[in-house]
């Protein structure tokens, strides 16, 4: 264990060892130098006789309160976190007097700018990687002086709200059989010492380890232009002070403003200089606007808005920011449309993808566009039909169900091509059940007629623009929202999240295009030319020295002598037509491998 360096680790220290001073006779005069260095009055100042009192303690203490491990007696793993290391305690008792093993670390430089909260997560997993061959196949408690991981870390479902790096140690510690317990800081002992005091050179501990291969590839790794980039290069007051907050810990009062940010204090965390609440970015003021605009670019509504913006920001006022951006748009304003507020009977409740489908029929200005969305998933699609026959019907279907299966029903109204003696045959042929609306009801079908109103919207929105790419744009705008539940309808089709610009800016880091990277190589020595004089396998030959080289390494001479059929600019080998008379009597051309002749056993195969 490393020698204290101020009065706070020695303080730490001393109230370590105190709790196991029981262990240790004559505890208070083998630290009386010690505690005198603690007052007030005295000037640190670390001298022989201090180091030589340290080291005592640490060698009588250990001799009474080790133990040998015992299959029979229960498993406590009692885990620290500092700002310098993380220290962790394998015992037998809740009050680590019977020490089965002990360890520690330093904290690497990109584990220091961790939050408290990731840091003290951290040393849960550390110590029970490190203690796996005691605690593997057996039930253990852990004690942690941090509250909130006793609900990050419980044996229910990982929240989608904490960071995704508490997500993936969460899951990494699903293979144990344990209990999370809180113990409050002062009772931690030997963790918090070896947390303050952690084992390890920080030399060759604190050094990351860097591919040779990849050091020309990392330079421009991340794009100025990129969102992620600037949002962790850009300067905000309020964000500043989060950070400091984030890595040193909560203050008891905060300003006014930052009030809003104390609630969930345990799902902020800081990656590469961006603060994220969970999965989401929480991105400076000045860059607001355009996040906002980006969100607003296809003109959904407030309430789709809200759930796109959810996925991937959050700020105090983002709900206020996006209703008030949406009121301020013309394009959105002049194509409002009127609400409904009939109360109607719902459909019964699907209970998996594909099981009731909606199809209609939109028309929008000259063209004609087959909707079909899905009850259970709200999955749409939207394909222009060419005209209202019953084959074009079949036709679009059928491109449709290529990608995502048969439904078991079909409901739509009574519209000629739906209702075709063409359209019901090939229904019945591939057992999809057909029902039809009342006419004259349409909101019997109202989730594909709502889906109609919201591609019609949308289209009058989109003005300036092919109805192709409108079509294609709506169809992933809509399937990569959240729908009310919470749910994307594109995480039931599609086993990962669909890409698209939003996510593509929020989420990933532009890797600029390298046509020929320059990685780190050998260069090889020239070699020198060679005449070329007999072949001597299928790539080596003997040149005019005798020597044997290879076809890659030969530097072809240029030819003097006419070829007719040579091409301007072409080099050739000039062989001449005696081969052998010009190979030296010292140059013998070995013969060819001799094939064995023995008979080889056949080899006997294993048959049950």
């Amino acid at each position: 264990m490393s020698v204290p360096t101020s009065k706070d680790e020695l303080r730490s220290a001393l109230g370590a060892l105190r709790h196991y001073g029981q262990f240790c006779r004559n505890f208070s005069s083998i630290a009386q130098p010690l505690y005198a260095l603690l007052k007030k009055d005295v000037h640190w100042s670390w001298t022989s006789s201090h180091t030589e009192a340290y080291k005592t303690l640490l060698d009588k203490i250990p001799e009474g309160c080790i133990v040998c491990y015992d299959i029979k007696k229960p498993l406590f793993v009692t885990s620290d976190a500092s700002a310098q290391g993380l220290g962790y305690v394998l015992s037998h008792d809740r009050d680590q007097r019977e020490i089965v093993w002990i360890g520690s670390r330093v904290l690497r430089p990109a584990e220091q700018s961790y939050a408290n909260v990731e840091r003290e997560a951290l040393a849960i997993v550390e110590a029970v990687k490190y203690f796996h061959k005691f605690i593997a196949g057996r039930h253990f408690t852990i004690l942690s002086d941090h509250r909130p991981l006793q609900y990050i870390f419980n044996h229910k479902p990982v929240s989608e709200r904490i960071s995704t790096r508490l997500q993936r140690w969460a899951v990494t510690l699903k293979q144990y059989d344990y209990s999370i317990e809180y113990q409050k800081g002062e009772s931690m002992y030997g963790a918090d010492m070896l947390s303050r005091l952690p084992v390890g050179d920080s030399s060759t501990s604190l050094v990351p380890r860097v591919n040779l291969l990849e050091l020309n590839s990392l330079e421009g790794f991340v794009s100025g232009n990129s969102l992620l980039h600037r949002i962790a290069k850009a300067r905000d007051s309020d964000l500043d002070a989060i950070k400091k907050y984030i890595v040193h810990g909560w203050p008891a009062k905060l300003r006014g403003d930052l009030l809003p940010y104390t609630k969930d204090k345990a799902e902020y965390s800081i990656q590469d200089g961006v603060v994220y609440k969970g999965i989401r970015i929480v991105p400076p003021m000045c860059l607001k606007s355009e996040i906002l605009h980006l969100l607003h670019s296809d003109h959904p509504g407030v309430v789709r808005m809200v759930r796109l913006a959810r996925q991937y920001f959050w700020w105090p006022s983002i709900n206020a920011d996006i209703n008030s951006m949406v009121q301020r748009c013309s394009v959105c304003q002049t194509n409002a449309r009127k609400r409904s507020g009939m109360n109607l009977a719902s459909w019964q409740e699907p209970h998996e993808f594909m099981e009731r489908v909606h199809v209609d029929i939109a028309h929008y200005k000259d063209k004609r566009f087959l909707v079909l969305v899905d009850a259970f998933s709200n999955w749409t699609d939207v394909l222009e039909v060419k005209d209202l026959s019953a084959k074009a019907t079949i036709t679009a279907l059928r491109m449709i169900f290529k990608y995502v299966g048969l439904p078991k029903v079909v409901v739509s109204d009574s519209g000629t091509n739906l209702v075709a003696e063409e359209t019901e045959k090939w229904l019945a042929e591939n057992l999809i059940k057909h029902v039809r609306t009342p006419p004259g009801h349409h909101a019997s079908n109202g989730l594909a007629e709502r889906i109609v109103q919201e591609f019609k919207f949308y289209m009058h929105k989109m003005t300036g623009v092919g109805y192709d790419r409108a079509v294609v744009a709506f169809c992933l705008q809509h399937n990569t929202t959240p729908a009310a539940s919470g749910s994307v309808p594109a995480d039931f089709v599609f086993t990962k999240k669909l890409r698209t610009r939003v996510s593509a800016m929020s989420t990933e880091r532009v890797v600029p295009f390298e046509p020929f990277p320059a990685y780190v190589r050998v260069e090889h020595r020239a070699p020198a030319p060679s005449e070329i004089v007999a072949r001597h396998g299928e790539n080596t030959s003997f040149d005019i020295k005798g020597r044997l080289v290879h076809d890659a390494d030969v530097v072809p001479v240029e030819s003097t002598a006419p070829v007719w059929d040579k091409k301007p600019g072409e080099k050739t080998i000039e062989l001449p037509a005696d081969n052998e008379s010009l190979i030296p009597e010292s140059a013998s051309v070995p013969d060819a491998p001799r094939r064995g002749t023995r008979d080889r056993k056949q080899t006997d195969f294993y048959s049950p």
